[in-house]
């Protein structure tokens, strides 16, 4: 199995207001470039693939609440 890449993620996402990810992380250095972004869903059974305390930062606890529900 390869490892997801997510090289592109700062240029595809720069102006997305909602971020739908899988299997891609959701890392500091990408984290800090969602500037636009106001919610992420993580369409997958965990949320191990973002750092969620660094997320919290940058968009509003209820959209939070919908990533972990």
């Amino acid at each position: 199995m390869t490892k997801p890449r997510n090289d592109k993620l700062a240029e595809r996402t720069k102006d997305a207001t909602v971020l739908l990810a899988n299997k891609t992380p959701l890392r500091k250095k990408d984290i800090d470039k969602l500037a636009a972004t106001r919610m992420v869903g993580i369409m997958a059974t965990g949320y191990n693939i973002v750092t969620l305390k660094l997320l919290l930062k940058k968009i509003s606890l209820s959209a939070m609440l919908l990533l972990m529900a």
